[in-house]
């Protein structure tokens, strides 16, 4: 008996000693498995450093040359960008209908031949005042601006080649960093000369000693006016604001990381696509579709046509068209339905015009051709159309290039006679005829290399 419960004990001590063993190794395999667990988190960690590091590289590598105006302000951004010059904003007599810009005029002056005589027979160009009620001004730049001249700074990226202003945005969006923002100004909508719509920084500066109030060139802010203009959303009489972008960046609007292919890095043409939403998807990407817009065509003010985000974020505002300023509208097709049919294969007259923002990620360069309806051999052809702008109305407009087959925004053609866009047609004299032919449309094209 005594050796029978030997045995039985001896028998239960090796299952024990075996159920033991088994636990450590369970307990073994469950820390090599913790182990590799965290390993692999880890690596992975690392190789998602390893990418972002790459792309920064890249990023801060990259053949820069992106350079811009920063108007109301002296100095750039210290984020990899270097001040070229800073200087005074300049332009004509809001009396005169000469030049359409607003120039950041050097202080640094070096000087050619000159005869140092103004007897008329030529362009005068002056300095420019803030143009701004002092409760608005105060409102939307938080001092008072009014009669003080305004300052301008000239920059340039040193790592990114693209950059872009983004009316009706005063907010970051994905993949490209923010410059600066603020507000769009032009001259008064009732004066003589047309001017552009330019970017003014959110923090302006003022020029020291300059507050004289001369009236001869100012800037006012510019207001959104319903109507063409879709409300919402925007507002009727509220501050369009804007911002300028450089790209690229490898990280979007909450500061997380973006992936990109490296190819991305050795484009950044970017051109306005008038007429369509999207943009050609042989190497393209679209930054954002948009709503074309511009100033009545009975008013002198800003010069440009606008690519308007409807993804619109906004600044400061106290939504008061008072008359003080720039107004800004929605912009349509002015072709009589004979010959939109002939040139575009349809009716337009009436509707309102989208509009497309689109950036290579492949070409450097872009340039839109007028007079050719194809590209010149080596480049490639984004897309090709005619040339429109507004008619022999009262204020002077730029020239776009109206894509081919353009779309209409659903919900337009009421007619509302605000901004408008018209054909273009070669009148022969000083132009040469042939090549050209008198009262023919004329072709365009947008290429890029």
């Amino acid at each position: 008996m005594a050796t029978l419960n030997a045995v039985v004990n001896a028998g239960e001590g090796d299952r024990r000693s075996e159920h033991c063993l088994l636990e450590e190794e369970l307990s073994l395999l469950g820390t090599i498995r913790d182990n590799l667990n965290t390993l692999e988190i880890r690596m992975r960690a690392h190789t998602t450093h390893e990418a972002e590091n790459t792309h920064i590289s890249q990023e801060l590598h990259s053949d820069g040359g992106a350079i811009y105006t920063r108007w109301g302000r002296t100095q750039c951004n210290e984020n990899g960008t270097e001040l070229v010059y800073s200087g005074i904003t300049t332009s004509t007599h809001h009396t005169h209908s000469g030049g359409t810009d607003y120039l950041c005029l050097t202080t640094d002056v070096t000087w050619g031949n000159h005869d140092d005589r103004a007897d008329g027979w030529s362009g005068f160009l002056y300095g420019t005042e803030y143009d701004i009620q002092a409760l608005r001004s105060n409102l939307i730049f938080d001092e008072a601006l009014d009669g003080h001249n305004v300052p301008c700074s000239v920059c340039h990226s040193l790592s990114r080649r693209t950059v872009l202003m983004i009316p009706g945005r005063f907010e970051c969006i994905d993949g490209w960093r923010t410059e600066y923002h603020g507000y769009l100004m032009t001259g008064h909508y009732d004066h003589k000369g047309s001017h552009q719509f330019v970017c003014m920084d959110a923090k302006p500066e003022k020029i020291q000693g300059g507050e004289t109030d001369q009236g001869e060139s100012m800037l006012y802010l510019v207001d959104g006016i319903c109507g063409t203009l879709p409300c919402p959303p925007y507002v009727n009489g509220r501050e369009i604001p804007c911002a300028v972008f450089f790209n690229p960046s490898f990280q979007n609007c909450t500061t997380n990381f973006i992936a990109r292919p490296s190819q991305y890095y050795s484009g950044g043409a970017i051109y306005t696509r008038w007429g369509r939403t999207q943009c050609s998807e042989n190497g393209t990407e679209l930054v954002y579709s948009g709503i074309t817009a511009s100033t009545h065509y009975k008013q002198n003010v800003g010069t440009d046509y606008l690519c308007l985000a409807t993804g619109v974020t906004w600044g400061n505002h106290d939504d008061r068209a008072d008359g003080w300023g720039g107004f800004l509208y929605g912009t349509e097709y002015d072709i009589q339905s004979l010959r939109s049919n002939m040139i575009f294969g349809e009716a337009l007259d009436g509707h309102n015009v989208p509009c497309s923002v689109c950036r290579s990620f492949s070409r450097r360069t872009v340039l839109m051709i007028p007079g050719r309806f194809k590209c010149i051999d080596g480049w490639r052809t984004e897309y090709h159309g005619y040339l429109m702008t507004g008619n022999e109305h009262k204020g002077s407009r730029q020239f776009v290039c109206m894509d081919a087959k353009p779309e209409k925004i659903e919900g337009g053609g009421t007619n509302q006679e605000e901004g408008l866009l018209c054909l273009v047609d070669g009148i022969c004299g000083t132009l040469p005829c042939p090549p050209y032919v008198n009262g023919r449309e004329i072709p365009c094209v947008v290429c890029t290399k």
